[in-house]
Parts: structure tokens; sequence; C-alpha cells
């Protein structure tokens, strides 16, 4: 996966203020509109218009230290340290990827800390949109079942399932025990371990975009284009010069302004003189050796750990291990367990992973035993790598599993399929896309991982049906219900009104109190309606800087130029491009969601948190209210 280089080139220089000038403006843009904000003329007393998904996220302040000789401190990693998105559960997810890939976790660290300017945030988007902690493009992301819309809506422990995904591939595996090996399968989409293996050439666009010759003789090696990566290990090239400095490698001449946090020649030869006082290959560039000499840490016992040997041959209960919570996570992309679900027993084949895989066996009408045969194993592999017409992925099983619940939804007859039952053809191609569509998924014709899922969820919108975006079915003004009360005006799909009393009765039986729901669904009438209404107050800059997906933003202030002369034309204008959106499944704002609703912070986060997850959900703090989506 090659990435744009424009968050790595600001990484190499000065990227502190990637995450504070950019975060502040919004924060600022954020706290002006939530003062200034009127009821909407629907009367709703709404005030989050904007999705502040990528501003605030649920995290903890804590620090990681080293628990063992052989752990690294965490802490020293650029953009660890108070970062709310690098929590306890981040960094034990980091870690037991670490094992299964066969890498470090501090390699893991330094790439997502390089790949989003210090910030992990899962949301960051870079020029050309590719999102999230390793940068994910929109065709990688397709490819490992996704979107970088979804991704970016995933708090950072929730995307550590794709980069794991994406490092998981066939081609990587063995390669990663190095820095060097995990780096360049993300930078060239090809894992090279040798340190002076040439990534790219003088001349080639790859070479322009990505600014890391640093001895520009033209090319551009796997050693050169760790360094900075390698430096983030250690706080950053700031840090990194001032250590030079402290130990005495560097002239007395060049002392006062070394540590400027630019990578140059006089820091290569700072470099290149440390380590051949310390017996280390002189090549000028950071790598994890160096590093660690030149911060006095302990070299591991282990340096290129050993991947997880692959088991998963007739896995069954009561088997634990790495295996094991490698097919949770696959029922989890899969949509047949939840991750509340892998909570109560990550790793351990246990009657809820048992009851996942015999619901995934039914669906790909396998023998339903519970057990991961080769079969099934097979089965979840080509979902992964997409089946389809035109694929080179073929699964007679699958394809008829597919097939019938095509038939069952509506978007095929069971004449169709008889003429081809298990054969991937240009009907259930056609069934598909029609599928697709009606469900806000790219249409592509082709069944991964995202569409199987949606396929066999439980209420998938079917053909014929009332299409009202995002299946939400019907909605109407929210009313108070059995221990929950709303505010005035909101709106609530039928979808989730059963959800929602489902939520209050087990808070209820929790705690004793009821729930406060502050905002609901928003359809696309009036979330332009409010649009609206804050361009005229503020201007459209004003508005475009107040949204992360500017693609999208766009498109919603386009129309309404185009129809500004009068209301009525404008928020109708705005109306439709926000439906063509949903229909995309791009999302301006979660409220456009379903399920989406606000609950009022007096309630108990940590018993809300755990029965949304166990219902299968996500919540968000996001401080002046919690959001959710049931």
């Amino acid at each position: 996966m090659q990435v744009s280089s424009r968050n790595r080139s600001e990484g190499v220089s000065q990227t502190s203020g990637f995450e504070t000038q950019e975060t502040n403006t919004k924060n600022n843009l954020l706290s002006t509109l939530f003062k200034n904000e009127e009821p909407s003329p629907t009367g709703a007393i709404e005030r989050n218009i904007v999705d502040r998904n990528n501003i605030l996220r649920t995290g903890l302040n804590n620090s990681f230290t080293a628990a063992e000789a052989n752990r690294f401190n965490y802490n020293s990693i650029q953009g660890v340290r108070g970062n709310r998105n690098v929590t306890a559960e981040f960094i034990n997810g980091v870690e037991n990827m670490a094992q299964r890939l066969g890498t470090r976790p501090e390699y893991l660290m330094a790439v997502m800390s390089f790949e989003t300017g210090g910030t992990f945030n899962p949301g960051i988007r870079n020029g050309i949109g590719a999102t999230g902690l390793i940068q994910f493009l929109p065709s990688t992301a397709r490819g490992l079942g996704t979107t970088t819309d979804q991704l970016a809506q995933m708090s950072a422990t929730e995307q550590l399932r794709y980069v794991e995904k994406y490092f998981d591939q066939p081609h990587f595996r063995g390669k990663l025990g190095s820095l060097e090996g995990l780096y360049t399968a993300v930078l060239s989409g090809q894992a090279r371990s040798n340190s002076n293996d040439v990534l790219f050439t003088r001349g080639t666009r790859a070479y322009e975009q990505n600014p890391l010759d640093w001895n520009q003789d033209g090319r551009i090696t796997a050693g050169e284009a760790i360094t900075p990566v390698a430096a983030r290990m250690y706080g950053g090239i700031r840090a990194v010069q001032q250590r030079l400095v402290d130990a005495g490698v560097v002239p007395a001449n060049q002392q006062a302004n070394f540590a400027d946090g630019q990578w140059g020649r006089n820091t290569a030869a700072a470099v290149r003189r440390f380590q051949e006082a310390n017996n280390l290959p002189a090549t000028g560039l950071m790598d994890d050796r160096t590093g660690r000499a030149l911060f006095n840490l302990q070299t591991p016992t282990t340096p290129n750990p050993t991947p997880t040997t692959p088991t998963t041959s007739n896995l069954q209960r009561g088997s634990r291990g790495a295996e094991v919570e490698r097919l949770q996570n696959d029922l989890i992309d899969l949509g047949f367990m939840t991750n509340a679900q892998k909570a109560t027993g990550a790793g351990i084949f246990g009657p809820q992973t048992e009851a996942a895989l015999k619901t995934f066996q039914r669906s790909a009408k396998l023998e339903p035993n519970g057990v991961l045969t080769p079969e099934t194993t097979r089965a979840m592999r080509d979902i992964e790598a997409n089946l389809g017409r035109t694929t080179n992925t073929r699964n007679e099983n699958v394809t008829k599993g597919i097939q019938d619940r095509l038939v069952e939804l509506g978007f095929m007859t069971r004449a169709q399929v008889n003429t081809g039952y298990g054969t991937f053809g240009p009907q259930s191609e056609a069934a598909i896309k029609s599928f697709q569509q009606r469900n806000g998924i790219e249409q592509t014709g082709r069944v991964g991982e995202l569409t199987y899922r949606t396929l066999f969820s439980e209420n998938p919108n079917r053909a014929g049906s009332t299409n009202n975006t995002n299946n939400s079915g019907g909605f109407s003004t929210a009313t108070n219900g059995r221990h929950y009360t709303v505010n005035q005006g909101i709106l609530m799909t039928d979808a989730l009104r059963p959800r929602l009393q489902t939520l209050a009765d087990r808070y209820f039986q929790q705690t004793g109190q009821n729930l406060h729901i502050t905002s609901g669904y928003r359809p696309p009438a009036r979330q332009a309606s409010a649009m609206y209404d804050l361009i005229r107050a503020n201007g459209t800059n004003y508005v475009q800087n107040l949204y992360a997906n500017q693609g999208a933003v766009s498109e919603i202030l386009n129309a309404y130029r185009n129809n500004s002369g009068s209301r009525t034309e404008a928020v109708a204008a705005m109306t439709r491009a926000i439906e063509n959106q949903v229909g995309r499944g791009v999302y301006i704002s979660d409220h456009l969601r379903s399920r989406a609703l606000d609950v009022s912070p007096d309630a108990n986060f940590n018993v809300l948190r755990n029965i949304v997850r166990e219902m299968g959900g996500s919540i968000l703090n996001e401080g002046n209210h919690f959001h959710l989506e049931l």
C-alpha cells in the first residue's frame, strides 16, 4: 500500500503543530457554534449539527511504562504521552497484534505515530483521502472489506483490526520482524527487511512524493525510509538530535541550533560518529539498534519475534491462543460476533465463539459443527478476498448461501438461482449490485466482508422496501418511553425505538435511573435546513471548516451556491446532495444514521458503555453528551 507522503513529510520536519494547530482551530469553531447556535425552524433542540467524531474521542490520558526489562517504554514514542487515542485497551491490542504478526509493538506504534503525525487519530485524512492509523487508501480499505469513511468513524482500538488485516497478507508474512520490513510494507507495498534495498529512484512519482533520500544519491533505500520513523520511537528527530549533543558527537560550533527537528547532513554525520564509536554499522541513519544504544536501552532478547504459527485447522470449543482471537476477529468482521462478546474471553474458544461460528457456517452452506475446519477457514478467506463474477475467487458453498439470502430478501427469484446454483454469474452480480445500492454500499457487484456482513445482518434493506437511507425505515417525533425521556422535537426511527427501550430498561435495572435523550435521527432535509441557517448566519467558509469530510461539505455548499436565491430551493438542493451522499455510505454527520442518538452526560458512562457494547453498538464521550449508535 503506497500512500501519500503529505503526512510523512510534515512528520520529517516539525510535526507537533500538525495536531495542535488543526485541532485547536476546529475546537474553536465548535465552541463558537455551540455557543451561538439557535434552534432550527423545526423547533428541535439539537446542539450537534456537526460530526465531532474526528475531533473528540473517548480515551484515557494514561501514561504507559515498561513493566519488564524486555518491554519498551511507550511514553518515549512521539505522540503517546497523554494521547486520548492511546488507551490501555489500545496498547493491549497493539501488543497482541505484534505477537501474531511476528514483530515488536514499539515498531507498530512508531509507524502509526509517523503516519498520523503523532496524533494516533483513526479519522485523520491526507490530501488524497488516505485515512487512519496507517493511512489506508480508499482502494486498500475496500480490499480489506471496509471504506475510508467507515474507518474514520472507528475508535483507534477498533481500527487496529484493519491494521492487522493489512499486515497479515500472505506476501508480508515472516517479513515484519524488523522496523524496515514493517514500515516498507506500508510505504511501498513490499516488505523490505534489508536496509540497503532500494525502494524508489529519482525520476519516478514515488520518489518525488517521498522526500526521504537523505544522501541525495537518487535512490531511497529502506534504511533511509525508516530513519524518521525510528526517531519517533525515541521522541522524534529533535529528541534524537539533543541526545547526540549530550553524547558529545556534535561539534561545538554546531551545538547551539543543532536540535531543530530537521534531518540533514549534520545530523547524519553526528549519527555516523556515534555509530563508529559504538561498533555499529556507520550508516548515518537511524535504526533500532542505534536508537537503543543512543538512549541506553537494553536490546530485546527477541529482536525479531517469530510470528504465531497458524494452527487454525480444527480449532474448537476449549481451544485457546492467538489463533482463536484471530477467528474471533474474523467473526466480528463478518458480523457474527460483537466486540463485547469477544471481550468476555479474547483468545478463548467458548460457547459464544462456537455459536457465532455455527451461524457463519450455516450462512456459508457448511456443516454447522462449530469447528474451524479447513473448509470454514477457506470460506472466510474467500469472502475477505471478494467473491464475484469477475474475480479469481470462487466458492460454491458460499455462493449458494449468498444466493439463498438474495432470494429471501427479494433481490433474486428461485428460478434465477436455479439456472446456476453455486455459480456467481451475471444474475447474481446484478442482484448484489441492487442490494448494495439499496443498502448504501459501493456497487461493485462483488461480495467482500462489508457486503457479506450487511447481507446477513438482522435487518438489511430488502428489495422494494422504502429506502429512507441507511435502513432508517420510518421515523417520527420522539416521545418519552419507559425509563427514558426525550428533548422536545427530536426525531427517532422505527428501527431505533425498540433498541432504545431495551437499553433504557437494562440501564434502569442496574442503576435505578432513567436516561435523557437529547438528540436522535436527523434526516437529510433537517440536516440541510440546519446547515442553511448556519451559512446565512456565518458564511460558507465558516461552515466549510466545521466538517472533517471536506469533499462532502463542498458538494453541499455547491448545491447552496447554485440555489442561494431561495431558501426553499437551496434547502431542497442541499437535501438532494446529502441524500446522494448517504446513498454512497457517506455521512457528514453521524445523526444521519438511523440508529444514532445522544444521551445527557449525567448518565453513568461506564454502565452505559458496557450495556451498549453488549448490544453490539458503539458509544463516544463527546464532552457535553454521550453519542450512541445502537
